[in-house]
């Protein structure tokens, strides 16, 4: 059941994706695009990091599912774009290479810290299991949140627009 509520992330993703991100960069340009999609992948996050053990799949999970999928677009787009507008031709493959191995290691160690976040934050809540469990993983999500503000400074500050857009 867990999974059925999860499948609309990756398909409104690659809608957003198709239809919208190319727009918005087109438009504004990669490091407001990628500062963009930061922004509401934090705001996504902070939204989870609000979920109790009451609550309601449309009110508190689709709704940041939504903005994460967005925010993914919005954010992925850029920075696969950012990574491989200066390589040369010949070299575009070993610059796509090397982007996605970073994005999968990055993932990884991402992940591992969140995991560790959760798994380190004490329950003030005693008896309840599930209380506690939700309040460790309101902790990796608040962090998380702050990781994706903080990748929204640092496109801001790092990424260059590429030549053609200047």
């Amino acid at each position: 059941m867990a999974a059925m509520g999860m499948l609309p992330a990756p398909v409104l993703m690659a809608i957003f994706m198709i239809v919208l991100a190319e727009k918005v960069m087109t438009k504004f340009g990669m490091k407001v695009t990628m500062f963009i999609g930061f922004l509401i992948l934090g705001c996504s996050a902070l939204l989870f990091s609000g979920n109790t053990v009451s609550g309601s799949y449309w009110s508190d999970v689709f709704i940041a599912l939504l903005l994460a999928a967005l925010g993914n677009a919005l954010a992925y787009l850029p920075a696969t774009t950012a990574a491989v507008s200066e390589a040369k031709s010949e070299e575009s493959g070993l610059a796509s290479g090397l982007y996605n191995t970073t994005y999968q290691v990055g993932s990884a160690v991402g992940l591992a810290i969140l995991v560790s976040i959760a798994a380190a934050t004490t329950s003030i809540t005693e008896g309840n299991p599930v209380v506690a469990l939700n309040q460790r993983y309101q902790q990796a999500f608040f962090w998380s949140g702050i990781l994706a503000f903080a990748g929204a400074i640092l496109a801001l500050l790092f990424i260059r627009s590429p030549k053609q857009e200047e």
